[in-house]
């Protein structure tokens, strides 16, 4: 009997017990054309299932070496999907050598290369699952999901997404005539009634709220940069010195873990110890503070040095303003005299 007459001789009711059955469908439709029109392989939904999951469980559920990805959505709202190594590594592959290897996939970490590869499958495959639900009654999930950016572990889940209940679809896949199976999570917020906080899960949030705060957050100084070509790099030796020409202790810049710049510094010593000032740091809506012991309340920062002068990496979130540059003794903060305009970086060997 034909799948087709399956469906049709299939009880009504069935489908009621499943709220989400068409939805689900959806994905799996959406998933398989996405694969194959976006990276050219072939891939079959062998299971998928859902249900309803918290936010305490998600970072649980991806594999090993998992392809994490956070998805941005309307009004903020944030959702997730992660990739098995397998499916990752088939769709690596087929992009780049047109075929899925004859082994298996090595282990390795994804790499931020791994996610811009596929994140346009991703993708296109959330564009064609909305389109296929946008008209479903009482669909209960919300839609309009993209790539946003890769995490590096999944315990990050826990603290960018909201604490809120979650549509979970876990598919797995037969990829290429089954020559390689994988797998992908999708974790998408659930829409209705809004549910008032208790006073314990008020105070649960306050608690959260503090051990987050107390968090080890990582930040790089750049120096400088410089770009090489491929033969440049081939060439390298030990010893060898390389030229950072645009490099100033007045130019330094603060990176997060997601390699945006944050804030600007001056580089200096203090204690004995290398130091950084921090003259200009990037609010969350993307504009500028100035800082420095020399702004006195109510007191406008000094004109000789806008904050585009700074010379920030591209795509630094910023507004044209004026800068402090700091000029104001500072007991324990000084400038290191071994510094100055220009810098050499030796190849350690």
């Amino acid at each position: 009997m034909s799948e087709i007459l399956r469906r049709k001789l299939r009880p009504a009711h069935d489908e009621q017990a499943r709220p989400h059955a068409l939805v689900d469908q959806a994905w799996r439709l959406a998933l398989a054309r996405a694969l194959r029109e976006g990276a050219g392989l072939p891939a079959e939904t062998t299971a998928l299932t859902s249900r309803p999951c918290d936010l305490v469980e998600l970072p649980e559920l991806p594999a090993e070496r998992a392809l994490i990805a956070l998805l941005d959505g309307p009004g903020g709202a944030m959702g997730v999907a992660a990739l098995s190594p397998e499916l990752t590594a088939s769709l690596i592959e087929m992009q780049t050598i047109g075929r899925i290897g004859a082994g298996p996939p090595g282990p390795r970490r994804p790499t931020r290369t791994d996610a811009a590869m596929i994140s346009p499958v991703l993708d296109r495959a959330l564009a064609r699952f909305d389109f296929l639900v946008r008209d479903l009654p009482d669909r209960r999930v919300e839609a309009g999901f993209r790539f946003a950016s890769q995490l590096d572990d999944a315990r990050s889940i826990g603290l960018l997404l909201d604490d809120q209940p979650y549509h979970l679809m876990s598919a797995t896949l037969s990829l290429a005539d089954g020559k390689r199976s994988g797998e992908i999570l999708l974790a998408l917020p659930l829409t209705g009634p809004t549910v008032a906080l208790t006073q314990s899960s008020a105070s649960g949030s306050e608690g959260f709220a503090a051990d987050l705060g107390q968090t080890e957050c990582e930040l790089q100084a750049v120096l400088g940069r410089r770009m090489l070509t491929l033969n440049e790099v081939m060439q390298l030796e030990p010893g060898q010195l390389l030229a950072l020409n645009d490099a100033s202790i007045a130019k330094i810049s603060l990176h997060g873990i997601d390699g945006r710049a944050v804030a600007a510094a001056r580089l200096g010593q203090q204690n004995g110890y290398r130091a950084l000032r921090i003259s200009t740091v990037a609010t969350p809506r993307g504009e500028v503070e100035a800082c420095g012991p020399d702004m006195a309340a109510g007191q406008d920062p000094p004109s000789e040095t806008s904050v585009g002068s700074l010379d920030f990496p591209a795509g630094f979130p910023m507004e044209q303003g004026p800068v402090a540059q700091g000029t104001a003794p500072d007991p324990g903060f000084g400038l290191d005299a071994g510094l100055g305009e220009g810098f050499n970086v030796r190849v350690p060997a």
